[in-house]
């Protein structure tokens, strides 16, 4: 995933992914918060799963330069159910 980052904690990108028999693309957008131990929780969506938001978590490292992300960990489906 390929992401713009905002200052409030925002962030719109595209997510790349296998979706057999081939490679798609998607446009995701999200919020994100940053724990004083550099973890990071973060929930996105997109137009290409209406209804449906990703959970995930990751860390930070490199001043903040670089990270990643366990992704998905939990999704919520548009009923509320996980």
């Amino acid at each position: 995933m390929k992401v713009t980052v905002a200052p409030d904690g925002s962030y719109s990108g595209t997510m790349y992914y296998k979706l057999p028999p081939a490679y798609t693309e998607a446009v995701v957008e999200g919020t994100f918060t940053v724990w004083p131990n550099c973890m990071v929780d973060t929930q996105f969506w997109s137009p290409a799963m209406p209804g449906v938001t990703q959970h995930a978590r990751g860390i930070l490292f490199d001043n903040g330069r670089r990270g990643f992300v366990i992704m998905p960990l939990e999704t919520a489906q548009p009923d509320g159910s996980l």
